[in-house]
């Protein structure tokens, strides 16, 4: 066996080497993220846009001051027949009333409360069962059909 003895070796180690962006797999990572950054801003902005039917009958449910509460009633009751009808198409909600109309509104959001949709599908047509309602109840009224507009299936 051949053994040297390399303690008197002077090792001279090379230079190092500069971090750069010349590399081509750094081009094509740059595209791949600015393409998924993108897609995700044009899904975001198609969603936004695709809701902008339930913003604005929360708007107008918020922003309306109600003189009493026969006005709140009529007004929840077509706000929501008109994100209905947006929503689901004229022809599978324009001639519901009554209990399927109820059953529609509970069965596209399932977690609604049952007794705040009966009073304005009844109160509607009914105005007896609101003349006395409070505020308190008339803001009941108002998160819950805000709520059916945010949820519904």
């Amino acid at each position: 066996m051949n053994t040297t003895d390399f303690t008197h070796i002077e090792i001279i180690e090379p230079a190092p080497i500069e971090f750069t962006f010349d590399a081509i797999g750094w081009s094509i990572l740059l595209v791949a993220v600015v393409l998924m950054v993108l897609v995700f801003a044009m899904m975001r902005i198609r969603g936004y846009q695709k809701n902008k039917y339930r913003r604005e009958a929360i708007n107008t449910i918020i922003n309306q001051q109600f003189e009493n509460a026969e006005v709140l009633i009529r007004t929840l009751s077509l706000v929501l027949k008109t994100v209905a009808i947006s929503t689901y198409g004229r022809e599978k909600v324009g001639a519901l009333s009554g209990a399927h109309w109820l059953n529609f509104l509970i069965e596209t959001c399932p977690k609604i409360n049952r007794y705040d949709m009966e009073l304005v599908v009844e109160g509607t047509f009914n105005l007896e069962l609101v003349r006395e309602m409070d505020a308190v109840r008339q803001n009941e009224l108002k998160r819950s059909v805000t709520y059916w507009i945010q949820h519904h299936a």
